[in-house]
């Protein structure tokens, strides 16, 4: 006579896929750009609570009847959309949508633009909406996108008000729509891999006794002195600013900073008076809170001259030194990624 099994595990198997653990069903489909489109697109058409509430960020008060979400629709030389919105009567939207925080070129949304200018109705209101990853405050991405192309109006969504769509949504939305608006805000985070504002991660970075500008500053007086750190944006340099950056020269690490708060700067003159008025290239300008200490020497370790490395805050403050620190922040990183 055949028993049932009385040793069975319980609880949920996980599901794995080319040897990575499977989070979120919308990784079956990929962890490229392509598929978090999809994803969107699918929560849009599926979950009316958040189309209602990305209608709103776009300045539209309702949604009208027989609105399509279309993905990926091809119109010969004007390309390939990613994301269209359409209510007939009411709204004819183009979404682009991009993982970083590079925006489309102008060309491509000039061919979007002509797309909608052919194709869209008299009585539509017509936009072309960028949608990429911000700083948290979303100041940078929106100084790099035009108001109009063509004459079609520009909106910038970052992916942060993504996720504050999908926060807001969730209380209206039913069962089946909640549990797909969980399952996309954790593709969102796992795939962008965003910073928060509880994060401890902290920037480090070297500065010197130099000057620049043709001004008499050094830029270790911008930290001590003035209380500011300053970085271009981009280009090696975080897109982001950090919750916490630290600073070292002569060796060692000297002091860690919150980051009270930034702003975009294209001119040093008015922040540091004895370097020249100049335009210089959109930099994102710290103002620090106190600087806080570490109770021992922290060497710099094994990092090059001008090496700028992440650690969690904690390690800094505890480890011989800022090597150290990073070699066990990365080890805590893989360990929580798994």
């Amino acid at each position: 006579m055949q028993t049932e099994p009385t040793n069975l595990v319980p609880g949920e198997p996980t599901l794995h896929l080319r040897g990575h653990e499977v989070g979120t069903i919308f990784e079956l489909i990929g962890r490229d750009e392509n598929a978090l489109t999809f994803a969107l697109g699918w929560c849009l058409a599926k979950v009316p609570s958040l189309l209602f509430e990305l209608v709103r960020l776009l300045g539209a008060t309702q949604l009208g009847t027989g609105v399509k979400v279309v993905l990926q629709e091809h119109s010969g030389k004007n390309g390939i959309t990613d994301i269209e919105l359409r209510a007939p009567g009411h709204f004819a939207w183009i979404i682009e949508a991009k993982v970083g925080h590079e925006p489309p070129s102008i060309e491509q949304l000039k061919k979007y633009a002509t797309k909608l200018n052919d194709e869209t109705e008299e009585t539509a209101s017509k936009m072309l909406v960028v949608l990429a990853q911000s700083d948290r405050r979303d100041l940078w991405l929106k100084r790099r996108v035009p108001s109009f192309v063509l004459g079609v109006p520009v909106q910038v969504l970052s992916w942060m008000q993504i996720k504050a769509a999908i926060d807001q949504a969730y209380p209206a939305s039913h069962n089946t729509g909640k549990a797909l608006l969980r399952q996309l805000r954790d593709f969102i985070e796992s795939l962008l891999s965003m910073q928060t504002v509880t994060s401890n991660e902290t920037y480090v970075v070297s500065v010197s006794w130099d000057t620049w500008g043709g001004g008499e500053t050094t830029f270790i007086e911008v930290v001590e002195k003035f209380g500011k750190y300053f970085h271009p944006i981009g280009s090696g340099w975080p897109a982001n600013p950090p919750n916490y950056i630290a600073f070292r020269w002569s060796g060692r690490l000297q002091s860690i900073h919150h980051v009270d708060s930034y702003e975009i700067i294209t001119d040093f003159h008015q922040h540091f008076p004895t370097v020249p008025a100049a335009e210089v290239d959109p930099h994102f300008l710290y103002h620090l809170g106190p600087a806080m200490r570490p109770a021992h020497e922290v060497r710099t370790g094994n990092i090059f001259r001008n090496g700028r490395v992440w650690a969690h805050l904690d390690l800094l403050m505890t480890e011989a030194t800022i090597s150290d620190a990073r070699d066990k922040t990365k080890k805590r990183m893989e360990a929580a990624i798994g």
